[in-house]
Order: structure tokens, then sequence, then C-alpha cells
């Protein structure tokens, strides 16, 4: 029995590691979404029984009916029930840690899908895509390159001057999965912040579900030069930036927290 909880134990370890990569493989059994988080709240109540039963079990491989054969019939008959009564005690204390750690994972798999399911349309930017930000930047004469990003995708697009840097970083888990847009532009004279203005505003324009596209507009041309933010739609809004020689301002847009 020892043998077996080693083994559970040791799978344990190995499923723990395998999840802080590749959750997907690690909780290969569950029907639901498969986190980090959750792979490792699992494995590690996992291992932690496993571990402390294979603890227990330990003392046990010279077994009672071992020790029987070999001792003599009076002194040694008392010591026998002696420990088969402790060995029917420590086997129900580790039947009932067995139920409590199998009751404690579905709990947390519980948990863990409740908490999902309820977060599940703050995680992107309702009905949004990719293209419907990239297109308006590229029809305006932005180059654009895509990349990886933390596991998902990554839009980049900018149009470089002498005088100006603007671009746009798009960020998603996939094309209509879209968790932020960040857009950054920087005047190097210092001298152009209408230009910032209708630039942050016009990538404030995006549409989504519930968006308000003249209103989020007007809100960045109203607020450029401060560190503020505002909801409209399900969808924060926030504005950042530093002008002294060098002249940038920052606006991020991201679903609601």
């Amino acid at each position: 029995m020892d043998k077996f909880f080693f083994l559970l134990t040791f799978i344990s370890i190995v499923a723990f590691l395998i999840g802080l990569f590749s959750p997907e493989k690690s909780l290969f059994w569950w029907g639901g979404e498969r986190t980090r988080m959750l792979s490792a709240k699992v494995y590690a109540t996992s291992f932690g029984v496993c571990f402390l039963i294979f603890i227990w079990y330990m003392p046990k491989n010279q077994t009672i009916i071992e020790k029987t054969a070999r001792t003599a019939p009076d002194t040694t008959n008392k010591q026998t029930a002696k420990e088969i009564k402790d060995s029917l005690q420590k086997q129900a204390i580790v039947d009932s840690l067995y139920k409590i750690s199998q009751e404690k994972i579905q709990k947390l798999l519980a948990e863990d899908t409740q908490s999902k399911s309820s977060q599940n349309q703050m995680e992107y930017i309702p009905r949004l895509t990719a293209v419907d930000v990239y297109l308006n930047l590229t029809n305006k004469g932005f180059s654009k390159t895509l990349g990886n990003y933390g596991g998902g995708l990554e839009y980049f697009c900018e149009q470089k001057t002498p005088e100006h840097s603007l671009d746009v970083q798009i960020i998603g888990e996939a094309d209509d999965k879209i968790e932020r847009i960040r857009a950054t532009a920087t005047y190097h004279s210092g001298n152009d912040y209408e230009d910032a203005k209708n630039f942050l505003a016009f990538v404030a324009g995006v549409t989504y579900k519930g968006a308000r596209p003249q209103e989020a507009s007007n809100w960045v041309r109203a607020n450029v030069g401060q560190r503020v933010s505002t909801t409209i739609g399900g969808v924060t809004f926030s504005l950042a930036g530093e002008g002294n020689s060098v002249f940038t301002k920052m606006l991020t847009i991201e679903p609601a927290p």
C-alpha cells in the first residue's frame, strides 16, 4: 500500500509541474476550463494527502501476520491484538483523510468553474475583433506585424516620422478575443498636443458590443494630459502620459474589472 501512495505522490508532483506550463495536459480529465491556478490547487492538494498517507503506511512494511508467526503465543498475542487495533484505527484515519481530500478537490473544481463562469464575460472586450482595430489604422498608412504575447497573439501597428511615433498594440487570446488595446503617441517636438488628441480619440472610437464611439472619443479629447479612467459600455478607457522634452501620451482600452 505504501508503494501505491508513493506512486500517487510522484504522479502528483509531475502533474503539478506539467500544469505550470501546460494545464491542458495536466487536467486532461477535466471537462471545464483548464487553468494553471486550477491545476496547482488540485495537484498540490493531491500531493499533500498522498504524501501523508504514504508516510502513515511506511511503518507497516513488517506486517502483523509476520510478527505473529515469529513470536511466542502468550505475550505476543496481547501485543498483536493491540497492533491490530492500532492498525484498524490508522486505516480509519487514512480512509477519512482520503474522503476529505476528494471532497476538497471537488469543491475546488466547482469553485474554479463558478469563478470562470462569472468572470467569463469580463475577460475580453465584447464583440471586438482585431481587424476592427488594425484595418482602420492600415487604411491610414500604418504598418502591421503579428507576433506572440503570453501564449496569445499581438498585433502591432506603427507609423513613424521624424516628428512623431504613433503605435497601437492589440493583445488577445485570439482574433475575436481581444483583451487589451494600447495606443501611444510620442511627439519629439513636444508641440503637437492636438495631433496626439486626435490620434488617441481616433483609436478610442473602436466599435464593440455596448460601445459609444463618439462619447469615448470626446472623453479622450477632453482629458488627454491627465491620469484618469472612465468606463463606457463595460469597457475601461485609461489615459496616462508625461511631457518634457519628449511628449508622450498613452490610451489603454480593456474590459472593466
